[in-house]
């Protein structure tokens, strides 16, 4: 009889195709996934025995995106994957708790791009069972957008991550990156090696177990 493996840290891998500070926002000090990506929002479970992280990686359809907006590009190489954010979920709440328990993550519509209220992704106010009101937003203002985010029901609470951005995603050579597919996601299990690699870069936003949050200034 094979023994069981005990599961250390468990990695939620998907590539994005967009990266605007709102799915996912790490701003205001902690990381959250509240909108896109349901499957990962409702299912996803947390328990004291191992670390449950979510990791963001690079596509050439959010480069393509972006292109007027990129000044500065970087090229992909071949054998290479290309990191944009990591962040361990330590927590999980409601969306109607979200909207009260987070206010500075309220969204506002500007076109004002230094104000980082632009970017908020708490955007669902819930009114009565099954009742919410979706708040003016510049990113998801649909009635699809609002069906497919509330079947997430939950949002993600993260306080340990490490986020690069589109612009400078962080290189990982292919051989050392946990498995990645082009649509969905995959689970991937005791990748410590590869959690580890990642702390040790300076990401463009970041906050550890400590109070501070660490921002690296534009080059």
């Amino acid at each position: 009889m094979k023994k069981k493996v005990q599961i250390q840290n468990l990695v939620y891998n998907y590539r994005m195709t967009h990266d605007t500070g709102f799915a996912p926002n790490p701003f205001w000090g902690v990381l959250t996934l509240a909108t896109c990506k349901p499957q990962i929002r409702k299912y996803l479970k947390l328990d004291e025995a191992r670390e449950v992280w979510l990791a963001g990686w690079y596509t050439e359809a959010l480069k393509k995106t972006y292109r007027k907006e990129n000044k500065k590009t970087f090229h992909a190489e071949e054998g290479h994957e290309y990191l944009i954010y990591l962040a361990r979920v330590t927590k999980k709440i409601s969306i109607g708790d979200y909207w009260t328990e987070f206010p500075e993550k309220r969204a506002i519509a500007t076109h004002n791009l230094r104000c980082l209220k632009r970017y908020g992704d708490n955007i669902y106010e819930k009114i009565d069972d099954q009742v919410y009101k979706q708040h003016l937003n510049i990113s998801h203002r649909s009635a699809k957008d609002k069906k497919t985010d509330l079947s997430g029901e939950n949002v993600l609470i993260c306080n340990e991550f490490y986020y690069f951005g589109h612009q400078k995603p962080l290189r990982i050579c292919a051989k050392k990156c946990p498995k990645i597919i082009n649509r969905g996601y995959v689970k991937a299990v005791n990748v410590t090696e590869f959690l580890d690699y990642v702390k040790q870069h300076k990401p463009l936003y970041s906050r550890t177990r400590g109070p501070l949050l660490r921002v690296r200034k534009h080059d």
